[in-house]
């Protein structure tokens, strides 16, 4: 796959965050539940629908 148009992948403090607490729930370092494992991607999908809803009722309204 090649990025001709500027395309580009982005990874954010969120994924980052996920990505760090899988390791450390596979390797033992931390006995959290799997619920606060993913929250960091929980918290970003939250965030955009939010979002997405503060748009959308803004947009009805003519803001």
């Amino acid at each position: 796959m090649t990025y001709t148009d500027r395309e580009s992948a982005s990874v954010d403090i969120y994924d980052l965050l996920f990505v760090l607490f899988v390791g450390l729930k596979l390797s033992d370092h931390i006995a959290w539940s799997w619920f606060w494992v993913a929250f960091p991607l929980v918290l970003k999908v939250a965030i955009q629908v939010g979002a997405l809803v503060v748009v959308k009722i803004a947009d009805r309204r003519g803001w």
